[in-house]
């Protein structure tokens, strides 16, 4: 006999509704069924019907309880004995004259609010059951009217054990449900392994999720669930070494068996289940919390402490160990390079380990992911010096002052990255990764020591003998002339606004400009195609203060020794610029910080005002980076256009405006994160003036007050031009003054919006080439690309200058710079022969494009094969900003790039070429690409 099921009073009106459908002699009703004492109201139409319910366990209740009710009482009845057979006069007192049965189908439905309920869910008894244990109605609705077994199923774990509902019911999710939360009270009992539920529920989750999700239940239940999760991340990284290493597998037979003692050999005996494991670990990190996942890591850790073991899971991208080993390999290249020779070999293998660290998880956390930017910028600098030119050989070709030639272009194009990084990569020195960035810093930071000497040497030496003339350079006094003065002249269309920013270096200026970048602000053309492809170098006056160097820009002329420095007047000086008015611009409005930037460091309304006034150019000055100089050391303050306040509101006013922006510095300046003093004072960190009979000291070039500024009553200055000696202590970031490439050799880029052509075609009926944008230029090493075959930087070769003139009456000589004949021209080098890819000719001579026209072959040539071929040379993959800089086009247009290159070689609608954004990868299916060009031949 069916046992009675329990009805809650829900159940019982739903029960009554159904039976008093159609009219019967009597309202009184009998249900096999237990449930309490209580009362219940049914609306039918004869008017709002009062039923009692009353329990019957034999039949002397059945019969008490009708004799008990009033005449006019009607009773429900739930008879929980068999009563197929009642006595005549017991059948004449209820309707129907039997004992109803309630339909389990009935009941499952009304729990999910559904019409009925498949066959599968109700041969599974012990599935009913469960879920009529609980006789309250889901607080969620179902798809459908028919309750099915997975849905069935999904509900119980909701109930009984707080699984959600809704979702795909996958193993990754199982895993994660169960090593977030512990089972609930009561949980064993109900729906255990040992209960006949629990025994269908397994056989469930085996068939429709998968076998990890039986392991997993049964691990949950024993409180090993994290265990399960643990393992999925040792698994992940171990790959085909948990089947091959001895000790690996090992540290995992151990952690196996005390999941389940059957998994002690699983790596042998069951290697699908294992495979299926590791594959859980993607999944299974990104649903984890993050507190969870620390703690699933830790225990993860805990299985493989043994060293010997974590060096098996070194390519697993969660676990510490992985982390740690890679940084320690990565710490050994490190060193190396620091202390010897360095190779391509040396590259690679950083190169390897620093992908690694960055695709770690722990990349993504504060202090990890500030080692791995350190440690990212330390592999520069090797790529950097297995890439560096013989700037020796380079300065020999360039005549007597070669030096301040090579090493001020070479700045520009390389020194100033090196600068970037090399700040970057200070902080702590405690792990061994973090002192083996050190010692590869204080590599590059001897190798900048010699250059800034030789340049401050030869700088001193070029002003002294009268600054010859030079393709190569430019004094700062000719700044204006060259970026601002020659972008207007004859040029009616073109509008600029000239924005120096006090101080800022070219280390700064080269973060400044990737950050534009992104904002789709780059350096124009103009700015780029009238020297090469190169940025020119523009040199400050000495010393290098704010002072002297800006009066000089402003003014077009070199500040004499003694002269006023009141900055006051630089408006004066730019209004008046002779240059600017050569080139039919009057009277060009300045203004100073007042008039810049607001009491919050926001663009002022005037400023704003000035950008949109029909003034052709116009210039502001903006203080930002050279007031942050004098700020804490413990806060790095990045130079973009999120932290110099008014700078990114002013690109966007240029833009509104059709401007573009000429960004220039007055002077540069050193960090001063290893600075010292060199024991003596001076009239400022970096400078000191000297009377005539006064001698220049170790690390101090001299200049005298023919060539440089001094007050009245000095004869000279002494500067330093190491980056790490000062006069005195310092508590700045940054100090200028001196005589360093970073100190001298000072930015000036005209930039403009990537809609700067177009606005000004529009407005002005001008189409002109030279608005267009183009990245700024940045060496292949930044992208830690293979180097080229050093040789000789190809600098520019100005012509042969004059020999120094004799020494004046109580100037300095400078003994490494002796007066002496000019070198002979040096010997025409033979011409190189530029190695074609062969994926470039393939793809121009290929038969894939026949039928194209004329003009569309010229693209093919110029633009796609290029293109295409840049990617394959490269192994098929490029970062986004990577391919973006080689090609000539701002990270944003990438999408677009790729877009034109699958109209050409995405061949029968298969993805040959494709972008990702959410990993910001370009990628080429080389092997593809390769068949079909095989086919067309």
């Amino acid at each position: 006999m069916i046992e009675a099921p329990h009805l809650s009073m829900a159940d019982l009106h739903d029960e009554l509704a159904l039976i008093h459908r159609r009219k019967h002699r009597t309202y009184t009703t009998a249900l096999y069924a237990t449930g309490e004492q209580g009362e219940l109201t049914l609306k039918l139409d004869a008017g709002d019907i009062r039923f009692q319910a009353r329990p019957v366990r034999c039949e002397l209740d059945f019969r008490r309880a009708l004799a008990d009710a009033a005449g006019t009482e009607h009773l429900v009845l739930l008879v929980d004995y068999p009563a197929d057979r009642l006595p005549a006069d017991l059948q004449g007192r209820i309707a129907a004259g039997k004992v109803y049965p309630v339909d389990r189908s009935r009941r499952v439905a009304r729990l999910f609010g559904a019409s009925a309920v498949s066959p599968e869910v109700l041969s599974c008894r012990p599935l009913c059951d469960a879920l009529l244990a609980d006789p309250k109605p889901l607080s969620y609705g179902i798809a459908g009217s028919t309750v099915d077994l997975h849905t069935a199923w999904r509900a119980l774990l909701f109930r009984a054990a707080g699984f959600p509902h809704d979702g795909e019911l996958s193993e990754a999710r199982l895993v994660q449900q169960c090593a977030t939360n512990a089972p609930p009270p009561g949980f064993a009992a109900r729906i255990g392994a040992a209960t006949a539920v629990g025994k269908e529920l397994l056989g469930y989750l085996g068939r429709s999720v998968g076998p990890l999700a039986v392991l997993t239940w049964r691990a949950w239940e024993a409180g090993k669930a994290r265990t399960v999760a643990a393992l999925a991340f040792v698994l992940d990284g171990g790959g085909e070494r948990v089947r091959t290493d001895a000790g690996l597998r090992g540290s995992l037979a151990l952690a196996l068996k005390g999941v389940d003692p059957v998994l002690a050999d699983a790596p042998k005996q069951d290697p699908a289940l294992i495979q299926r494991w590791a594959a859980l670990a993607g999944d299974l990190y990104l649903r984890l919390s993050d507190d969870v996942a620390r703690a699933v890591l830790a225990e993860a850790n805990e299985v493989v402490a043994d060293r010997e073991v974590a060096e098996a899971l070194a390519g697993s991208r969660y676990l510490r160990v992985a982390f740690e080993s890679t940084s320690q390999r990565l710490a050994r290249v490190l060193h190396a390079a620091a202390a010897g020779p360095i190779d391509a070999g040396q590259l690679d293998e950083a190169r390897e380990a620093l992908e690694r660290l960055g695709h770690h998880v722990l990349h993504k956390a504060q202090e990890s992911g500030e080692l791995v930017v350190r440690a990212r910028m330390a592999v520069r600098l090797i790529a950097y010096l297995l890439s560096r030119p013989d700037l020796e050989k380079s300065a020999a070709l360039l005549g007597s002052y070669g030096h301040v030639f090579a090493l001020a272009e070479h700045y520009v194009a390389h020194g100033a990255y090196v600068d970037f990084a090399r700040a970057r990569a200070r902080g702590p020195v405690d792990s061994e990764l973090e002192k083996s960035i050190e010692a590869m810093l204080a590599r590059a930071d001897a190798l900048r020591e010699r250059d800034d000497e030789a340049f401050a040497r030869a700088y001193v030496a070029w002003l002294n003998s009268g600054s010859p003339k030079s393709p190569t350079v430019i004094p700062i006094s000719e700044g204006l002339d060259v970026f601002a003065a020659a972008f207007v002249k004859d040029q009616p269309h073109r509008r600029l606004l000239v924005a120096l920013l006090d101080g800022m270096s070219w280390a700064n200026a080269v973060e400044l400009l990737q950050d534009c970048e992104l904002k789709q602000v780059a350096p124009l053309r103009w700015s780029l195609g009238r020297n090469g492809g190169r940025v020119m170098p523009m040199l400050a006056a000495l010393p290098s203060l704010t002072g002297v160097s800006r009066a000089a820009l402003f003014a077009g002329k070199r500040v004499k020794a003694g002269e006023s420095l009141d900055t006051s007047k630089d408006p004066e000086r730019f209004a008046t610029h002779a240059g600017l008015r050569r080139a039919g611009i009057d009277d060009a409005v300045l203004y100073l910080k007042d008039s810049v930037e607001t009491s919050s460091g926001d663009l002022h309304p005037k400023a704003i005002e000035l950008v949109r006034s029909p003034d052709r150019v116009v210039g502001l000055v903006i203080n930002a980076l050279d007031d942050q100089l004098g700020g804490a050391r413990q806060v790095r303050v990045p130079a973009d256009l999120g932290h110099i306040k008014p700078l990114g509101r002013l690109l966007v006013e240029a833009t509104e405006a059709n401007r573009a922006v000429l960004l220039i510095a007055d002077h540069g300046h050193v960090r001063t994160d290893r600075m010292t003093s060199v024991g003596r004072s001076g009239d400022g960190k970096r400078y000191r003036y000297l009377a005539d009979n006064e001698k220049s000291e170790e690390g101090e070039v001299v200049a005298t007050n023919e060539v440089a500024w001094v007050p009245r009553g000095k004869a000279k200055v002494a500067m330093l031009y190491r980056d790490c000696d000062a006069y005195g202590s310092t508590a700045a970031t940054g100090e200028h003054g001196g005589a360093s490439l970073a100190e001298i050799v000072t930015p000036a880029i005209l930039v403009g919006s990537d809609q700067l052509r177009r606005r000004v075609e529009v407005a002005e009926g001008r189409d002109d080439s030279e608005l267009e944008v183009t990245p700024f230029p940045r060496p292949e090493w930044w992208d830690l690309a293979a180097p080229a075959p050093a040789r000789p930087q190809p600098a520019s070769r100005p012509k042969t200058p004059p020999p120094p003139p004799p020494p004046k009456k109580n100037q300095p000589l400078l003994p490494i710079f002796e007066a002496a004949p000019p070198p002979p021209p040096p010997p025409a080098e033979p011409a190189q022969t530029a190695v074609e890819s062969p994926w470039l000719t393939r793809l121009c001579a290929s038969k894939a494009f026949d039928g194209r026209t004329a003009a569309e072959r010229k693209r093919l040539r110029e633009v796609i094969a290029p293109r295409v071929a840049l990617l394959a040379d490269a192994g098929g993959a490029m970062p986004a900003d990577v391919f973006a800089h080689r090609v000539g086009v701002l990270p944003h247009a990438v999408g677009g790039v790729v877009s034109e290159l699958q109209e050409w070689i995405n061949f029968d609608a298969y993805l040959v070429v494709e972008h990702d954004p959410r990993s910001k990868r370009v990628t080429l299916n080389v092997p593809l690409l390769d068949e079909y060009l095989k086919e067309a031949g």
